[in-house]
């Protein structure tokens, strides 16, 4: 944030008042989008690291499916994550005798689908696919983008209004 003296000259220069005023305000909206899309990941994650948890206990006397959780399991990028989560649901659902054995909440296999289901449409936005919403992914781009727009300005103004003060054109 630039000081004072600083904020003057560039207010000289044309750069509307407000923009300063408002560039901490619009960093706050990013941070919170941002903070928004990446809870939404993390708790798809820990979903899915809980289920292959269950699944280790449950399977732990039949080996072909500790192979297929295994299996499972392998891989960490998003899109695996995604994959994992739907194909536990799948898996649960097939050998749900052994899961209510442990009492597990057989309600979780649906909930694993259906935020497979929500990921997938918000990876596929990030990523730029055009087909599904998502509402996170555009509010981050948006808030992204009402930020860059007086970023844009201040960096262009201050490059023209402070040319002759070298230490002010590094920050």
């Amino acid at each position: 944030m630039p000081g004072r003296r600083d904020q003057e000259t560039l207010n000289q220069h044309g750069l509307n008042k407000n923009y300063l005023q408002q560039l901490s305000e619009r960093v706050g909206a990013l941070r919170e989008a941002e903070a928004q899309w990446a809870e939404q990941q993390q708790n798809a994650y820990d979903m899915r690291d809980n289920l292959l948890r269950n699944f280790r206990y449950a399977f732990r006397k039949h080996q072909d499916l500790l192979g297929r959780v295994s299996h499972i399991a392998d891989g960490n990028s998003h899109a695996d994550m995604i994959q994992d989560l739907s194909t536990l649901a799948a898996l649960g659902r097939q050998h749900s005798e052994a899961l209510q054995a442990i009492n597990f909440d057989l309600a979780r296999l649906d909930q694993a689908a259906t935020t497979a289901d929500k990921i997938a449409t918000l990876l596929a936005k990030a990523n730029g696919d055009k087909l599904g919403g998502s509402s996170g992914r555009e509010l981050h781009d948006k808030a992204y983008t009402y930020l860059k727009e007086i970023v844009d300005e201040v960096r262009a103004c201050g490059k023209y209004a402070l040319y002759k003060q070298p230490t002010r054109l590094i920050g």
